[in-house]
C-alpha cells in the first residue's frame, strides 16, 4: 500500500493493520481496518464520494481529537551549536496515517490510525504551566517508510554561548502535511528554531520545498478548521 486513492473491492496492508473497501447497500460503500489477527478495528459506512485516500495526517488526532496541541521532537542524540551560528537538519518525525472520502473539494474523516505503534504523549513545562505534545523521535533520517514525514530543521544560536539541544517543541496548528500519490514519500512543514538567550527560544514553522508531484493533506480535521496560533511557540524551560 502506499499513499493516494483506494479502489473499491482492494484489500490493502498498511503497517500492523488491513484495509478493506467493498460495496455495501444501495449507495454506499463499507470501509473497515482490520488488525493483524484479522480482528475489525473499525468500520463505517461511505455514501457516494468515490475518491476515498490514505494520506499522511498531522500527529494531533490520536490519541485523541485535539489533546495534543504540540509535537515534541526529541533527537536521537543532543546537538551542540557554536555561538553566533546556525545548522540545517534534515529529519523525520512521526505521522498519523488517515483515510479521507473526498468530494467536490470537501472531505470527511473515515479513520485516523498510527503506523503500527501506540502513540506517546509528552508533557512539556513546568508543574503549573506547559502543553501536551505529542513525542516524536528525530531521527537524522529521511528514509521513506509508512507513518513519517521527512523535515528541515533550523536552529539559529543567537546568543555568545555555545548550546545543547536535544528537543524541538513545534506547534501543530499551523503544520502542514504532504505526500507524493503512489509513493511512501511524505513531508511536513519545515521547522525554524531560534534560540534567543540560555533559557528561551521561539519555534515557527515555515513552507517547505517541495518535490515535483506532491500534494498537500488536508489542513482541518472532522471537517472543522483548527484555530491558528497567531505566533511561534515560547520554549523557555530548556532544549
Amino acid at each position: 500500500m502506499v499513499y493516494g486513492r483506494i479502489d473499491l473491492g482492494e484489500g490493502v496492508n498498511v503497517p500492523g493493520y488491513k484495509i478493506r473497501l467493498n460495496k455495501g447497500p444501495a449507495g454506499f460503500f463499507e470501509y473497515q481496518r482490520l488488525d493483524a489477527n484479522g480482528n475489525i478495528v473499525t468500520s463505517s459506512y461511505i455514501y457516494h464520494m468515490r475518491d476515498i485516500r490514505l494520506i499522511p495526517a498531522r500527529p494531533m488526532i490520536l490519541p485523541e481529537k485535539g489533546i495534543a496541541s504540540c509535537i515534541m521532537v526529541d533527537f536521537e542524540k543532543p546537538i551542540h551549536i557554536p555561538p553566533f551560528s546556525s545548522i540545517n537538519l534534515e529529519t523525520r518525525i512521526i505521522t498519523d496515517l488517515a483515510i479521507v472520502a473526498m468530494s467536490g473539494g470537501r472531505y470527511s474523516l473515515v479513520d485516523a490510525f498510527g503506523p503500527g505503534v501506540k502513540p506517546k504523549l509528552a508533557f512539556y513545562g513546568s508543574g503549573r504551566e506547559g502543553v501536551v505534545c505529542r513525542y516524536s523521535k528525530g531521527l537524522l533520517s529521511t528514509k521513506t517508510m509508512p507513518g513519517y514525514a521527512a523535515t528541515k530543521a533550523s536552529i539559529i544560536n543567537n546568543t555568545g554561548e555555545p548550546l545543547r539541544v536535544s528537543t524541538i517543541v513545534v506547534p501543530l496548528a499551523r503544520m502542514r502535511m504532504y505526500y507524493k500519490p503512489g509513493t511512501w514519500i511524505a513531508r511536513a512543514s519545515d521547522i525554524v528554531m531560534v534560540i534567543k538567550s540560555g533559557d528561551e527560544a521561539i519555534v515557527n514553522i515555515e513552507d517547505p520545498r517541495l518535490e515535483p508531484g506532491m500534494e498537500a493533506s488536508p489542513l482541518s480535521y472532522m471537517g472543522r478548521e483548527i484555530a491558528l496560533l497567531p505566533t511561534g511557540f515560547p520554549m523557555r524551560w530548556g532544549f
